[in-house]
């Protein structure tokens, strides 16, 4: 997607994808999915928005590293959790906020890089073992979404696991994003960069109704991810 679009979805609030909540998956999948990781593991979260589940992830005792591109999602998590923030221009485009304070009350451990996730290099990243993403496979076009993969593949050291939540739908019902990803396009997306495990498939519309979409089915699924190497 052209990044004014999701610039323009943030400064018209038109923001339906963010939760004001932690993610269900992550709450029921997270724990097996990153079996076996060390303690304090830092969590690349692409496309972060101002999740709450940074937090989540934080409390567990990791680092989190979050992805956005609107200067209002990173201001607006930090603002909201009532941390702190040191704000420091990294280079052209590429702005790191980092969470200040220890303990609960504090942001210490978070840390967003505000940037257009193909314009950042390796160096801006640094050391990630741990991978959470329910916002960037379903934000992107198929266009874009094999280079995002291999992209967030070449940040993660190998061996990382990781949770990958997306939805699938009928395309010719709904125009994205979000766009359906289903368990055949995880599997192609991800042969050259991990090992995709499927750990649920959950019908939306019996849990919760037809909704805005009105979709004749919808579903969310949820993979264990672990990089090669």
């Amino acid at each position: 997607m052209d990044p004014d679009f999701w610039q323009k979805r943030w400064q018209t609030n038109q923001i339906g994808f963010h939760l004001d909540s932690f993610n269900d998956r992550l709450l029921s999948h997270w724990a097996s999915a990153t079996e076996g990781a060390a303690p304090g593991s830092r969590v690349l979260a692409p496309l972060c928005g101002k999740s709450l589940d940074l937090r989540w992830l934080r409390d567990r005792g990791h680092g989190v590293l979050g992805i956005e591109l609107s200067p209002i999602a990173c201001e607006a998590f930090f603002h909201e959790q009532g941390f702190a923030v040191e704000r420091r221009v990294e280079g052209e485009g590429v702005v790191r906020w980092r969470g200040l304070g220890q303990g609960p009350g504090g942001g210490d451990g978070i840390e967003i890089l505000q940037a257009d996730i193909f314009a950042l290099k390796d160096s801006d990243i640094g050391a990630a073992d741990l991978l959470y993403d329910r916002a960037s496979v379903i934000a992107l076009p198929p266009s874009s979404r094999q280079r995002l993969v291999e992209r967030l593949g070449a940040w993660l050291a190998p061996a990382a696991r990781g949770l990958l939540v997306t939805i699938e739908y009928p395309e010719a019902e709904k125009q994205g994003p979000p766009f359906s990803v289903p368990a055949a396009a995880v599997a192609e997306l991800c042969a050259g960069s991990f090992e995709a495990t499927l750990l649920s498939r959950e019908d939306l519309i019996e849990r919760d109704g037809v909704g805005r979409w009105q979709l004749t089915s919808l579903h969310q699924l949820s993979f264990a991810l672990r990089r090669f190497g």
